[in-house]
């Protein structure tokens, strides 16, 4: 269960292409919400949901470095509706027990369900990150210096599905 109503599904760009073609992605899906591990790391309050999103948000781009893709691809992190009623447009998020950065995951993602895309802009220089992320825990990376840094200066762009579908 998360706290929140969307959780954030980071995924290579051949992943992103499939779920345009098919219409559906199949899981297990590593995902992150706002969870009460995620709100204990943040030290965030109940009138805090809009930075504890953030957190969540932020947590999957540093998740979208350590996928298995080449250097230079762009982090691609999706924000989905979630909730326990998976007849509804909305996705299924299962919390990881113990989890303190909001970690989770989705069974079954639709195309439908995706409410917003979120992706490094073109010409961010995303590789050295990438590398220091590469073959490590989020919760690693997260940590590393080289990581930490490009985080702060790149945060992902919003763009709207149709947008992104030719990508």
């Amino acid at each position: 269960m998360t706290d929140s109503d969307a959780v954030f599904v980071p995924l290579t760009l051949t992943q992103w292409r499939r779920l345009v073609a098919d219409g559906a992605l199949p899981g297990p899906l590593m995902a992150y919400g706002v969870t009460p591990g995620l709100r204990a790391w943040g030290e965030f309050g109940p009138d805090e949901e809009e930075d504890a999103r953030f957190a969540a948000q932020s947590v999957a781009g540093v998740a979208a470095l350590t996928l298995d893709t080449p250097p230079e691809e762009p982090r691609i992190v999706l924000a989905v509706g979630a909730e326990a009623d998976v007849a509804s447009t909305n996705v299924s998020f299962r919390a990881t027990a113990g989890s303190s950065l909001g970690e989770g995951t989705v069974a079954l993602l639709g195309l439908r369900q995706v409410q917003a895309v979120f992706a490094d802009e073109p010409g961010v220089p995303v590789a050295s990150a990438r590398v220091a992320a590469r073959s490590r825990t989020v919760e690693q990376a997260w940590d590393d210096p080289v990581v930490a840094a490009f985080s702060e200066d790149h945060d992902l762009g919003w763009f709207v599905v149709s947008e992104a579908r030719d990508w």
